[in-house]
């Protein structure tokens, strides 16, 4: 669900940034932290701390 939310703003922060500084491609990209099969990827999934 998070993944949604941020996918929307990313997309409406992108129009907003277009029209108001005339870019013409997309400045703000949200990566996704899970791969193919829905796993966690990349230090995110370990915990916040690294002793967790």
């Amino acid at each position: 669900m998070t993944h949604n939310v941020l996918t929307v703003n990313a997309q409406q922060l992108n129009e907003y940034m277009r029209n108001e500084l005339n870019l013409s491609e997309d400045m703000v990209v949200v990566n996704s932290l899970a791969d193919l099969a829905g796993m966690l990827s990349g230090k995110e999934s370990k915990g916040r701390y690294p002793d967790s």
